[in-house]
C-alpha cells in the first residue's frame, strides 16, 4: 500500500493504477515509472540488488534470506507491524484462506516469528545513516502525517504538496482486515499471547504496539 500511495503522489496522478494481484505480475515485469520514481518490484522483475536496470531508484523486498547487507543500501524505508498481524497477513497470502484454528496458525507463526525477529533486529534496530521506519498502523490510522514523512525522506528539502497528498489518500483503496473481530475464538487462545510475550523486548525497542494487553497483577488478601 505504501508504494501505491507513493506512485500516486510522485506521478501527480491520484488515479495512478495500483500494483495489486494479477496487475502486479503483469506490470512489474518492467520498471514502473511514477514521475521521478523508477520502481523495481524485486520478486517479479529481476530478483537482483541492485536492480539490473540502472534507471531504478526505488525497490521493495523482504530480505527473506537475511543475507542482504544493509550497509550497501544508501537509503532505506522499513515498514513494520506487530508480528502476529504481519504473519496472519502472510498466512492469508500463502494459503488464500483464514487459519482453521490456533494449531493451524501456530504451524506458521512459530517459524515465521524467527524471521520477523531477525528482520527487526537487522533493519529497524541496527544503526543505519539514512533510514525511515514506518509502522503499518500509522499508515492506516494517520496516512497524511505518515506519508508526508516518507515524501520528505525521498525528496529532502522540498515541500510536500498537501492538496495532492490529500487527493491521493482519498483515491487509495484501503482494505482494513480486522482479523481479531473476524475470528475471536482464534485470538482468544492464550497461546498467541504467550507467543507475543516472547518478542516483547523487540516490540518495546522498536516502538511497536502489543496486541495483547498484559493482565493486571493479582492482589492477595492477607
Amino acid at each position: 500500500m505504501l508504494t501505491n500511495y507513493l506512485f500516486k503522489y510522485f506521478s501527480g496522478d491520484p488515479a495512478f493504477q495500483d500494483l495489486a494481484g494479477h496487475e502486479t505480475r503483469r506490470r512489474a515485469k518492467e520498471v514502473v515509472a511514477a514521475g521521478p520514481l523508477q520502481y523495481c518490484e524485486y520478486y517479479h522483475h529481476c530478483r537482483s540488488i541492485p536492480c539490473v536496470d540502472p534507471r531504478v531508484n526505488l525497490m521493495k523486498f523482504h530480505d527473506r534470506s537475511r543475507r542482504q547487507p544493509s550497509e550497501e543500501l544508501a537509503h532505506i524505508i522499513v515498514q513494520v507491524r506487530n508480528p502476529l498481524l504481519s504473519i496472519r497477513s502472510f498466512y492469508a497470502f500463502q494459503h488464500k484462506r483464514a487459519p482453521r484454528d490456533c494449531d493451524d496458525f501456530l504451524e506458521m507463526l512459530r517459524p515465521e516469528l524467527a524471521y520477523w525477529s531477525g528482520f527487526v533486529e537487522k533493519w529497524v534496530l541496527t544503526p543505519h545513516p539514512s533510514r525511515l521506519v514506518i509502522r503499518y498502523d500509522d499508515l492506516i490510522l494517520d496516512p497524511s502525517v505518515t506519508l508526508a514523512r516518507a515524501i520528505r525522506f525521498l525528496q529532502p528539502g522540498r515541500p510536500v504538496d498537501d492538496d495532492l497528498l490529500r487527493r491521493c489518500i482519498g483515491s487509495q483503496r484501503v482494505v482494513r482486515s480486522d482479523w481479531v473481530a473476524q475470528q475471536r475464538s482464534l485470538w482468544a487462545d492464550s497461546r498467541l499471547a504467550a507467543v507475543e510475550e516472547q518478542v516483547m523486548p523487540l516490540l518495546e525497542r522498536a516502538g511497536i504496539e502489543r496486541l495483547f494487553k498484559p493482565s493486571p497483577p493479582a492482589h492477595h488478601a492477607n
